[in-house]
């Protein structure tokens, strides 16, 4: 009977013993004096499936120098009694001047405590000498190597996610920390990001303007959310302050910062913006829109959709903004400053909150002082979210007209 050669490429992989693959030989330094363990070793290895680059060192010097010159040395076969150093102090010495580097301890009778103890400091595992076989070590030396990989991705993400948590003090500090105390006007503001930075940023500061304090307020959303994005929020409010410093106009004001964002976007970002210039004095605001839409809720519930269909920022360099009106400002009047993570809040697979839903809120509770307003807005909104989380950042910006 003539044999199948698929039958035969079938039993092959059952017993393991195809043809090598053509992945490169995994790179090992065995650090052992004892010539007769030394052999044992490369003869283990040699006989394994995997195939390795075995480097030998006999002293702690010569592994230090071998290690130091070889950098695609993957893992470490540690022999803890060497003639320039012996127990945990060998292991010790090479981990602290190499510790992305796994190491597997060598072990006699005489000294399992110790190679236990070396784990203990992170060697990645230990093999007796007595039980040495080529399916041990070998074993031992692939767990050295993903158990050590690993640990280096989660020490990285680790690094990773300090270093996302600063970015996020840092972006927070920058918002406002308290509302002004301006006379007339009660404020109410959040931002909290979907992830651990946000694209949303609001501002307020006091300006003067032909020799009259007025307020400014801003609220921004930057395109999509995250780290990228956060930093994008910082340049932008730079920017619009430094403008403000120029110029008094709010169209001008963002004429003059779109110059700068334009920079910093490189047309993969955009900006939607709302500015407002209020006098409370006069009880009169002054705004200009890079669409970022905002809306008013009267004293008697009416509601009413501000004009706000300017281009984003940092698409044109070159754009002109214009001033689109001075409003009055009434007794009762709430001015609504959110971002589209409010309204478009929404459940898996259900439909959007809405900015009906969000401006009935605001009129339910017009009553309240702005904070209450803001707090209602963003409970009904994580409740309409349940169990699901928002999955933008949510802004909001409250003014009432006292």
């Amino acid at each position: 009977m003539q044999n199948d050669p698929t039958s035969d490429g079938l039993l092959a992989d059952l017993r393991g013993t195809n043809e090598p693959t053509d992945a490169p030989p995994i790179s090992a330094l065995l650090v052992e004096d004892g010539e007769i363990d030394a052999v044992i070793v490369r003869s283990s290895l040699e006989s394994s499936d995997a195939l390795y680059d075995l480097q030998h060192a006999t002293t702690l010097n010569d592994a230090v120098g071998q290690l130091s010159a070889n950098s695609a040395i993957r893992v470490v076969i540690l022999d803890l009694n060497l003639p320039d150093s012996e127990g945990l102090a060998t292991f010790e010495a090479l981990s602290e001047k190499f510790p992305t580097v796994p190491f597997v301890i060598l072990t006699s009778q005489d000294d399992m405590a110790t190679a236990a103890e070396a784990v203990a400091h992170g060697a990645q595992d230990f093999v007796p000498k007595s039980q040495l076989n080529p399916e041990l070590l070998t074993r031992s030396l692939q767990y050295a190597i993903e158990r050590q990989a690993r640990r280096e991705a989660e020490h990285q993400n680790q690094r990773i996610q300090a270093e996302l948590e600063a970015a996020r003090n840092i972006q927070q500090m920058m918002l406002p920390q308290a509302p002004p105390e301006i006379a007339g006007l009660d404020v109410a503001a959040i931002c909290t990001p979907a992830e651990i930075c946000g694209g949303d940023f609001f501002d307020y500061f006091a300006s003067h303007d032909v020799s009259q304090l007025t307020w400014d307020f801003v609220l921004g959303d930057v395109s999509s959310h995250g780290f990228g994005p956060a930093l994008i929020t910082v340049g932008a409010r730079r920017a619009l302050r430094m403008s403000s410093k120029l110029n008094h106009d709010p169209g001008e004001v963002l004429t003059l910062a779109n110059r700068e964002i334009s920079e910093d976007t490189a047309g993969n970002h955009f900006i939607t913006l709302f500015y407002a210039k209020i006098d409370p004095h006069q009880r009169t605001f002054t705004y200009s829109s890079a669409g970022q839409p905002v809306w008013i809720v009267t004293a008697s519930g009416e509601t009413v959709e501000l004009q706000c269909d300017g281009l984003p920022l940092g698409i044109m360099d070159d754009m002109e903004y214009e001033t689109v009106e001075t409003r009055k400002l009434n007794p009762g009047d709430i001015i609504v400053m959110p971002t589209d993570g409010i309204y478009e809040a929404m459940p898996s697979g259900g439909k959007l909150f809405g900015v009906e839903a969000m401006l009935r809120t605001v009129a339910e509770h017009r009553h309240a002082s702005a904070d209450e307003i803001r707090s209602a807005v963003i409970q009904r909104v994580v409740s309409y979210c349940n169990p699901d989380a928002p999955q933008d950042d949510l802004t909001l910006v409250i003014l009432k007209v006292r």
